[in-house]
């Protein structure tokens, strides 16, 4: 047991960062990220005995777990703009802003959509388009299609000398 806890806390050393990195890059705010990385960690400590790739494990929980709250805050959103408590137009993007005072990267990677983006985002963290493909549940076949329009969406980004509105 002591061993296996060792291993977690060096997994939780090396991982934490780049999972909140992760994060960042499939289009979340800091703190969005930062929250969910931690609890994912946290899952992750309660079932390390269990986990196989746990690298790939903790990325999937993670932003299955800020697509969730993200959602979660664009009804509560609604839900107030309904009963009239807040501004019309307040849509819960407010959770995206952080991404504008960032690097270039994370302001390209903005800009593509939803898929494409998350799938750009593992690859950009090492995995194999056969682990991608496994970890989110489509083909393969479908996760190269998603690389190579990001990276050609990216392309055109850069050749445009700006961003993509």
């Amino acid at each position: 047991m002591v061993r296996a806890l060792y291993d977690f806390e060096v997994f939780f050393r090396h991982e934490h960062g780049h999972l909140i990195a992760f994060l960042l890059k499939a289009g979340f705010g800091r703190s969005v990220a930062e929250e969910n990385a931690s609890e994912a960690m946290t899952l992750a400590y309660k079932s390390w005995g269990d986990l196989t790739n746990p690298s790939a494990w903790v990325r999937k929980v993670a932003y299955r777990l800020a697509v969730h709250e993200a959602r979660r805050e664009r009804q509560h959103v609604h839900r107030l703009v309904e009963k009239g408590w807040a501004a019309p137009g307040s849509d819960g993007t407010e959770l995206f802003e952080e991404l504008e005072n960032r690097s270039a990267i994370l302001r390209l990677l903005k800009q593509l959509p939803d898929r494409q983006r998350t799938v750009l985002a593992w690859h950009l963290e090492g995995f194999t388009n056969k682990e991608i493909a496994t970890e989110l549940g489509m083909p393969e076949s479908t996760v190269r299609s998603h690389l190579r329009h990001a990276m050609a969406r990216i392309r055109k980004i850069a050749e445009e000398g700006g961003e993509l509105a």
